[in-house]
């Protein structure tokens, strides 16, 4: 079974790319309940990307929901 850790490291590997990352400029912070949970966070910002474990210092937008 794939880890939420895993998730948000494809993610980042994946926003290593430019194009992939797109013009976008916002911060997303993931709270995910239960066993695997925690904050995570997705942050683009014209063209660059980075995605992993721990909150953002000011998200535009917070999602809540189980890490299950």
């Amino acid at each position: 079974m794939t880890t939420v850790n895993e998730i948000f490291d494809e993610v980042n590997r994946r926003l290593a790319d430019p194009a992939k990352a797109g013009t976008t400029t916002a911060t997303y912070q993931f709270d995910l309940s239960g066993d695997d949970g925690g904050s995570y966070h997705i942050v683009l910002n014209d063209g660059t990307g980075d995605a992993g474990a721990g909150a953002p210092d000011i998200p535009n937008t917070t999602i809540s929901m189980s890490a299950e």
